[in-house]
């Protein structure tokens, strides 16, 4: 049933992919993480965004093993970027960062946090964790990506002469 769910969301048939999705949890399938998982991502993709929060938050606090936690609780923090509540979005990238040490999704969130951080003008922390990207993550695609907006969080943060630290990092290691 999940395969058959797969290959509609591949192919972007969202009602039928959702459909058996949901057919999957309720059918006892040994998937049923991976379920919530997907049907949280397609309500999503069609703004149904109350529905996909709880459907994350069931991976969240029903499969504490699962090996798409980390997927689940950085989509679930993302809804609340994407819907402007960054305070609950800092608190889900924290959740994700905190608990999740290896998980391929921590430089993506702490740059999320960090943009959280932005909007929420805690312009020390947006630093913070733009500079926890280029010191953990330092050849990560990403961390290009994120000097122009720390040298701006830095500056906001009265803070302007810590930038050469961060960009002579950021030249030894690209």
């Amino acid at each position: 049933i999940v395969r058959l769910a797969d290959c509609y969301y591949v192919t972007k048939v969202y009602p039928d992919a959702l459909s058996f999705y949901r057919k999957a949890f309720t059918s006892n399938s040994p998937d049923k993480d991976y379920a919530h998982l997907q049907a949280g991502t397609v309500l999503s993709i069609q703004r149904k965004y109350s529905e996909s929060a709880v459907e994350l938050d069931l991976v969240i606090r029903n499969y504490p093993q699962s090996r798409f936690l980390d997927e689940a609780m950085f989509q679930r923090a993302q809804i609340d970027f994407e819907q402007g509540n960054y305070t609950a979005s800092v608190a889900g990238f924290s959740r994700l960062v905190n608990t999740m040490k290896s998980s391929r999704f921590l430089p993506y969130a702490f740059v999320r946090r960090a943009a959280s951080y932005y909007n929420l003008k805690d312009y020390n922390k947006t630093a913070s964790d733009y500079a926890t990207v280029v010191e953990q993550f330092p050849t990560h695609p990403l961390t290009s990506e994120v000097m122009l907006p720390l040298q701006e969080a830095l500056n906001l943060a009265g803070r302007p002469g810590d930038f050469d630290n961060y960009l002579n990092q950021f030249k030894k290691s690209n």
